[in-house]
């Protein structure tokens, strides 16, 4: 079994960046990564707060990674930055992650990773920097733990949370659009290129403090798995300790009603044996342009992928 390292630093260089990221709350590049992080997300509900960042890195640590250990097994959570080796000073972009391994009965062991921010600096945005960014993510979790099967690299699953471009009103649509620079589509076909598809789940992120609602406004997607469906075991076990430690700051996610409802759909199809559907966003993109008419959308874009859209798409034409 891995164990998780225990040095709260990682210092490397990867191609034309140098990445410097922290579990430990009172390191100084936590500041640094927040302030950067504060400029690239603008809406409310989707924002970590700064004392969440504090209280989810101190669990890397001490009695409290003891005793979330000893329930979810290791993990670590990271802030990371991203400079040019060029301009050391220059901010390319940043990440908070919370990595670890997952075994299911029957099958291979694999890391598991939850994206919880990616960001690229506005003034570095369009420079190919996104894909080095995932690559250096993925670095980080293989980097995690200890000891390493000699002569192999475990797979690296990424989940993610996106805006469902269709629930969101009008207006958030285009403030979110505005502030990041790219349309809330855009977005999606682009993590679409790097392998990301859409989790056929009803997913909704749990409040990330007690001053915040439930944020049903999210899908959940997946890089790196293969075929057409997600292993239910896989899902339920990533949710479990992401839910617990990212999300909930060390809580049962079993005793809430937002998390446990999900956690008991992902408990039931895993002990049947009943994988989980992966949705490919790129047909249904192709028909819905950039802009959405709100006015003919489906509810959804994870219910609009179930569909059939040749009614959704002529009523368009008609429109």
């Amino acid at each position: 079994m891995l164990t998780a390292v225990t040095s709260p630093t990682l210092r490397f260089a990867s191609h034309d960046l140098v990445v410097a990221a922290t579990t430990n709350a009172e390191d100084p590049l936590l500041a640094e990564f927040f302030a950067a992080y504060d400029r690239a997300f603008i809406l409310p509900s989707e924002k970590e707060e700064w004392d969440g960042f504090v209280e989810c890195l101190k669990l890397n640590h001490g009695d409290a990674y003891e005793r979330l250990a000893s329930t979810w097994g290791p993990f670590r959570e990271w802030v990371l930055l991203a400079r040019s080796a060029v301009s050391p000073s220059a901010v390319i972009g940043g990440a908070n992650l919370i990595c670890f391994p997952l075994r299911t009965d029957g099958a291979s062991l694999v890391l598991s990773m939850h994206l919880n921010y990616l960001f690229i600096d506005p003034s570095q945005r369009g420079k190919g920097y996104f894909r080095k960014l995932i690559g250096i993510c993925q670095d980080v979790v293989g980097r995690s733990f200890v000891p390493q099967p000699t002569n192999d690299v475990l797979p690296v699953l990424t989940f993610l949370e996106q805006n469902d471009p269709l629930k969101l009103t009008p207006e958030d649509y285009q403030r979110d659009s505005s502030h990041g620079g790219i349309d809330q589509v855009d977005r999606i076909r682009i993590w679409r290129r790097v392998g990301a598809r859409i989790i056929d789940f009803p997913y909704v992120q749990p409040a990330l403090s007690d001053s915040q609602e439930p944020d049903a406004g999210l899908m959940l997607s997946v890089v790196g798995v293969e075929g057409d469906t997600v292993d239910a075991c896989w899902l339920q076990h990533h949710l479990e300790r992401f839910f617990a430690i990212s999300v909930m700051k060390g809580g049962d996610p079993r005793t809430k009603e937002t998390s446990g409802n999900q956690l008991t759909l992902t408990a039931n199809a895993c002990r049947a044996g009943i994988p989980i559907p992966l949705l490919d966003p790129l047909p249904w993109l192709r028909s819905l342009g950039s802009a959405p008419p709100y006015e003919l959308r489906p509810e959804s874009l994870t219910g609009g992928l179930r569909t059939d859209l040749r009614k959704f798409n002529s009523a368009r034409k008609r429109g």
